[in-house]
């Protein structure tokens, strides 16, 4: 296993911040029982009749078929196919720990360190790196969004899918789907991928319209620099490589209408657009760009504020809605504007 000594780990966070169910997920390993006691087939030999006890509480797990037991990162460090006893082993595991949950708030960086220039470079890291100011409130200059090295499995035939509207090619091209363990517990994600087409985060949608007063409604993870990407773009540059004009909207559902219409559309996730996103515009060879954010106060707010800063970079159309109605919901008459234009 390699490893980079970049940061140091606080292991007793890292192994209070992981929770094993997310770790049983990640690796694809089901399991059965209820509350803090769950049976898995062992991962580290072979059995017919399932003989691991996991203990989700603790965060212990022991194989009662081959005698493999320990904590949950030490778990981790096998799984990885790595030594427990090897601190290197180790400290790695503690890193695809926080890779798992979204989490690197158990990382501190060291002060004699070199800046990594090994890492790859893309659109969005150089952008980063040249940008000083953003109109997004995560201003920091050595931002990157690291692709993922995981995929959830998210359920895809969830009801709410449906309800919502969805067709089935909708929920296959966006990989939607309800993810009911992790970080993402209970919630409707959307994979989010980079231009070059890499996924790097996942967001979640609360799964009911009542949200309980400690979570939010959406959830991007910890780490995540929504100013650095556009959700959808890769599709655009896709479906459509020539298009020099593109619709702006802010949300998920408003983007996946407007795409799935045939709509050069992407989303800026709230009513900010950076100095980085314009790059990526820029990059493509957009000329044009249609603001279309949701009629409500806080929309038409994010229009007047961006208005002066896009008109330096593009030419800008602005299309308002109706009180209460968003781009998804919106009458089809303006998407067959929108296509006309």
């Amino acid at each position: 296993m390699n490893t980079n000594n970049k940061h140091w780990i606080n292991f007793d966070d890292v192994k209070r911040t992981t929770d094993f169910e997310s770790v049983l997920d990640f690796y694809a390993i089901d399991f059965s029982g209820k509350g803090e006691q769950l049976t898995i087939s062992c991962p580290f030999h072979r059995e017919k009749t399932p003989s691991c006890k996991v203990n989700t509480g603790k965060k212990v797990f022991n194989c009662f078929g081959c005698g493999t037991g320990g904590n949950i990162l030490e778990f981790i460090v096998l799984k990885e196919g790595g030594n427990p006893n090897e601190s290197a082993d180790f400290r790695q595991a503690a890193l695809k720990a926080l890779e798992i949950m979204g989490d690197n708030t158990s990382l501190s960086q060291k002060s004699n360190d070199n800046p990594d220039k090994s890492s790859k470079t893309s659109i969005a890291t150089k952008n980063t790196l040249s940008s000083q100011k953003s109109q997004n409130l995560d201003d920091s200059v050595s931002k990157v969004n690291k692709v993922l090295e995981f995929a959830l499995t998210p359920n895809p035939k969830h009801r709410f899918l449906k309800h919502r509207g969805l067709t089935d090619d909708q929920i296959s091209e966006f990989g939607l789907g309800f993810q009911n363990r992790g970080m993402m517990k209970n919630r409707i994600v959307f994979p989010i991928h980079n231009e070059n087409n890499e996924l790097i985060a996942y967001a979640g949608r609360w799964i009911d319209e009542t949200v309980p007063d400690t979570e939010m409604r959406y959830k991007l993870p910890q780490g995540f620099h929504k100013s650095l990407v556009l959700y959808n773009l890769n599709r655009v540059i896709k479906k459509h490589p020539e298009t020099k004009h593109i619709v702006i909207v802010e949300g998920f559902w408003s983007t996946i209408r407007l795409h799935s219409a045939g709509v050069a559309a992407v989303s800026c996730m709230g009513t900010s657009v950076s100095m980085e996103q314009i790059d990526l515009l820029k990059e493509i060879g957009i000329t044009t760009v249609t603001l279309m954010f949701d009629g409500d106060d806080a929309g038409r707010a994010g229009i007047e504020k961006l208005l002066p800063f896009l008109t330096q970079y593009f030419f800008v159309k602005t299309i308002p809605l109706d009180d209460g109605i968003k781009p998804d919901s919106m009458d089809e008459d303006i998407v067959k504007m929108l296509l006309e234009n």
